[in-house]
């Protein structure tokens, strides 16, 4: 599928010193075949990604002693975290959190955040995430909030 990008934070650059890493998550996300509507395209994201040796829903808090917390990445490998977001706008704010306490656990240098793009959205549903609304909420709203470089990949 073709894509667009947006680089917040020199993501662009952390993911250019792990070009094999970049050069698998762009060939995932070309080779897709999802369509529109559909139910499952997030399985469909992430099983490709388990298929290249990511590894799936990694827990993000390493403390044992704090069991009720259940967040966890989508995808990771080689300090490289995944979320994979296409239900609704809403999820795109808790998903950057995820990033940041990522990051702040020591387990990713970098964010990808796979959404659609506009031009997709208009075709699914107009409450979907976006790459557009994203990276202009981004800029505008968390960029003193949010430190940790995030790569967002819009699917079009």
């Amino acid at each position: 599928m073709l894509f667009s990008t947006y680089n917040y934070r020199f993501a662009e650059e952390v993911l250019n010193s792990k070009l094999n890493i970049k050069r698998e998550i762009e060939e995932i996300i070309e080779n897709l075949q999802f369509r529109v509507g559909e139910k499952g395209n997030h399985d469909i994201v992430q099983l490709e990604f388990h298929k290249k040796g990511w590894h799936i829903e990694p827990s993000i808090i390493s403390s044992q002693s704090d069991k009720r917390t259940k967040m966890k990445l989508d995808c990771l490998k080689e300090r490289v975290g995944v979320e994979i977001e296409f239900a609704h706008h809403i999820h795109v704010y808790h998903e950057w959190l995820k990033f940041l306490v990522a990051s702040e656990q020591n387990l990713i240098d970098v964010g990808i955040h796979i959404l659609l793009d506009h031009s997709f959205t208009k075709k699914w549903k107009p409450a979907a995430p976006s790459l557009q609304k994203a990276s202009k909420e981004l800029e505008m709203f968390f960029k003193s909030v949010i430190s940790v470089p995030i790569y967002i990949i819009g699917i079009k």
